[in-house]
């Protein structure tokens, strides 16, 4: 008995599966139809032959009239199709008709384009001379075939052995998107399954790995995707793809890199529309952090634009040095984009080489340091004295400590006096803390005049601020950086990974911005408690000058923490 062939069924003759055509039907075919009947002929010649089918058996006739490209047989096709109706395999002949735009891509997991019709899958099978290709059924020997044309239209060529399957297909689709959004996307295996397989069928999801396996599958993606961008030793030996230069929509996100040459090389992604809201909205926000920078990399630094009393990132950078020199030159490549630039205020960190950077470059912007970062570092200074148990548990340190803080709502001409008065009442446990201060944010006391502090007052003073409804603090920009840092899962990921969650934040920054413009409202109120002391603080301010200093740096005191 030929393989291939049950002993329930009569073998497959030639004769069964060569297409009958009426000399009507064959005259209404023009050249590249008739040359495509031939080839399929052929196709299913070898077909048959491969599935165990004697070619002795072959009418020479027949098979010369393909070879040779005479005309086909003539007769009736749908008697024959009836004929042969329970031989159990069936060519049903050619279909003449055109569908247009009907086909569905799958990447298989080898990456190549695979199409989708009506339950059947197809991968290409040769391109041919006038720009269209062929397609074959990929399960093995069925001769299933289609043929998709210059305008995007298909044509069905002869039927399946097979019936289709739907929910196999189903499945297999979404097991593409898993495996394309796991190299295209920095999302969470978890938010891949979930957002690929919600609303499937029960017949498809049946056919699915398991979730495990499915997780597995998206980790061997990434760490091929990572592999194929090489692993640098060296970050001039970091070369950023195209797709990275991008923005989740396109745009140009790579606005500088320093070079291959620059041994302190310097990455800054941001768009053009970035720019233009850097320019609109003139209170900015800088900060840096180093968990997450790559090992290759010393900090990730961002820029951020105060709009709608949230802090959106317009600006990431990564830089391999913290010098002076370096931050300058990022701010001067912002400047190079967009001469115009010139914020009203910059909110940022006290870090002296990133403050001197801002104050060449942007030299009539109002430069603050954060008050939150301010109160830190009173409180190493607590710490390192000692004297953690005597501010937890003494009402007077406690007050003595924060009025320190207090000073910061004071007007900056007179914050030295301020100072002077509360040393003078000061516990005695909080005099090295207090000549901290001093040298650092007030000025030692020289005969008749002070020393400058490391940190001048009228960086670190909040009352403008305050008055002009500005946040006293970074608490938006870090907790940007803690959002980022818990997205990207780990500490000094690749630079490529970092990139890819830089366009996620960038995709996220632009999606707030539309609602903020489309929302046509007045600006957000924040977060309750926080309003709530601002409100406090800014009836306060108005009371210096009416009340003893010591009272009302007491009343600010109980506004602000430590």
């Amino acid at each position: 008995m030929a393989a291939g062939f049950s002993a329930q069924q009569e073998p497959v003759t030639f004769e069964d599966i060569t297409v009958s055509f009426s000399k009507e039907q064959w005259e209404y075919l023009d050249e590249e139809q008739k040359e495509l009947y031939r080839e399929v002929m052929k196709n299913n010649y070898e077909t048959l032959i491969s599935l165990g089918a004697d070619h002795k058996s072959i009418d020479p006739e027949v098979l010369s009239r393909i070879t040779e490209e005479e005309e086909p047989c003539v007769g009736d096709p749908k008697e024959r199709e009836d004929t042969h109706a329970n031989t159990g395999i069936i060519f049903s002949p050619i279909l003449l008709s055109r569908t247009i735009f009907d086909m569905d891509v799958i990447i298989s997991q080898r990456g190549a384009e695979n199409w989708v019709h009506e339950g059947y899958r197809y991968r290409c099978d040769r391109s041919n001379a006038d720009g269209s290709s062929s397609w074959r059924c990929v399960r093995r020997n069925c001769v299933g075939r289609r043929k998709r044309l210059l305008d995007g239209s298909s044509l069905a060529i002869t039927a399946h052995v097979h019936a289709p399957d739907n929910a196999k297909i189903a499945a297999e689709k979404m097991m593409a998107d898993i495996r394309q959004l796991a190299v295209n996307t920095v999302e969470k295996p978890r938010q891949i399954i979930h957002g690929t397989t919600t609303g499937s069928s029960l017949e498809a999801a049946k056919l699915l790995p398991s979730y495990t396996s499915i997780q597995r599958t998206i980790q061997r993606k990434r760490k091929r995707g990572n592999m194929s961008m090489g692993n640098p030793r060296s970050v001039q030996e970091i070369l950023i793809p195209d797709h990275l230069k991008v923005t989740m929509r396109g745009e140009h996100f790579l606005l500088w890199d320093s070079g291959e040459s620059d041994e302190n090389r310097i990455f800054i992604f941001s768009t053009q529309a970035n720019i233009n809201i850097l320019e609109q909205n003139g209170h900015w926000f800088m900060d840096g952090t180093f968990k997450v920078a790559p090992e290759l990399i010393v900090q990730m630094f961002t820029i951020h634009a105060f709009v709608d009393h949230r802090a959106l990132p317009m600006v990431f950078v990564l830089l391999n040095s913290k010098t002076e020199e370096e931050y300058e030159r990022i701010l001067r490549k912002l400047l190079e984009s967009r001469s115009t630039l010139s914020p009203l205020s910059i909110l940022m960190d006290f870090e002296r080489a990133s403050l001197q950077a801002v104050s060449r470059v942007f030299p009539n912007s109002s430069v603050s340091g954060c008050l939150f970062h301010l109160g830190q570092s009173l409180w190493r200074k607590i710490q390192d004295e000692g004297l953690t148990s005597n501010y937890r548990d003494d009402e007077n340190v406690r007050l003595y400590a924060k009025m320190l803080l207090a000073l910061s709502f004071v007007p900056p001409e007179n914050v030295g006096d301020c100072f002077e008065e509360l040393d003078d009442k000061r516990p005695d446990e909080l005099q090295p803390v207090y000549d901290y201060w001093e040298d650092h944010y007030i000025g030692r006391r020289r005969r008749n005049y002070r020393s400058p502090p490391t940190f001048p007052i009228s960086l670190w003073n909040m009352r403008s601020r305050v008055e002009d409804g500005l946040p006293r603090t970074n608490d938006s920009v870090e907790g940007w950086h803690h959002a980022f840092q818990s997205s990207v899962s780990c500490q000094h990921a690749s630079p490529y990974k970092l990139i890819e969650h830089f366009q996620r934040a960038q995709d996220r920054a632009e999606h707030l911005h539309a609602q903020f413009l489309a929302s046509n409202r007045a600006a957000g109120s924040g977060k309750s408690k926080y309003v709530k002391v601002t409100q406090k603080l800014t009836a306060l301010l108005p009371t210096y000058g009416h009340r003893p200093v010591l009272e009302y740096l007491t009343c600010v005191a109980h506004n602000i923490e430590l």
